[in-house]
């Protein structure tokens, strides 16, 4: 074998283990990122990967992994599979498989849980009704779009809520809610009602935009506290319905 064939040899042999183990801190270094996204502490190569610290928007996350998969690229897209580790400062756990391409971004498989308070305390929602129960996310498909989506697919659940009334604790239950996308590109959002507070909401919301439908009519099983309450804040309609409209 030539001397020249020896060579080209070497160098594609260099230069393919040096994109194998690129490491993942020169890259962020070196893309440019927004100036609203910060990531520290980042070890491992551009393929798998860890971030102790990403601040995007002024929230922060912490203990995320990647792991990238190569023969994706030969489809013209990226592939990345992320786990957001169960940490005290993070509001939910869990991962998702994202898709990179010039079509935009692709959210699938996504399965995310967490507790109702410490998401609302992250989400710095006011505390005037304090929530606490498990919170579970997920997301079967979401592809971005102008102002929020595309195509959207998931649900959330919460098991177990309670809320607390003066210095008391009461159980509520279980409740659901479906997530789509409108034809304006909007988040839908819709709650059935068969949940212990006859709690449904219905609407829309994007940045700046929101429009939400909310009605109550609490069930012999809620709490009693919850029927004082509801008669101090509004006047049920014939049917003994509450409604309430947001809108932003």
């Amino acid at each position: 074998m030539s001397k020249k064939l020896w060579l080209s040899l070497a160098v594609v042999v260099f230069l393919c283990s040096l994109v194998v183990k690129f490491p993942a801190r020169v890259a962020l270094a070196l893309a440019p990122m927004p100036a609203t996204v910060k990531v520290q502490q980042v070890e491992g190569t551009i393929w798998r990967g860890t971030a102790e610290t990403v601040q995007l928007n002024g929230q922060f996350f912490h203990g995320i992994s990647w792991q990238i998969s190569p023969l994706a690229l030969f489809t013209g897209r990226l592939a990345v599979d992320v786990q957001l580790a169960n940490r005290n400062g993070n509001p939910l756990a869990g991962n998702a498989s994202l898709a990179l391409s010039f079509g935009g971004m692709r959210v699938e498989n996504g399965r995310f849980s967490g507790d109702l308070g410490r998401v609302g305390r992250w989400l710095e929602v006011p505390d005037l009704i304090p929530l606490r129960g498990d919170l579970v996310i997920g997301i079967d498909e979401y592809q971005w779009g102008q102002p929020v989506c595309e195509t959207l697919q998931a649900r959330a659940a919460a098991f177990e809520v309670s809320t607390r009334i003066g210095s008391q604790w009461h159980a509520l239950g279980d409740y659901t809610l479906n997530l789509g996308c409108n034809e304006q590109g909007q988040a839908q959002v819709s709650m059935p009602t068969d949940n212990m507070l006859g709690l449904s909401v219905a609407g829309s919301f994007a940045p700046g935009n929101v429009n939400l439908q909310v009605e109550m009519l609490p069930t012999r099983q809620a709490p009693s506290a919850i029927h004082d309450l509801l008669r101090l804040v509004g006047q049920p309609n014939s049917q003994g319905r509450y409604s309430f409209r947001f809108q932003l």
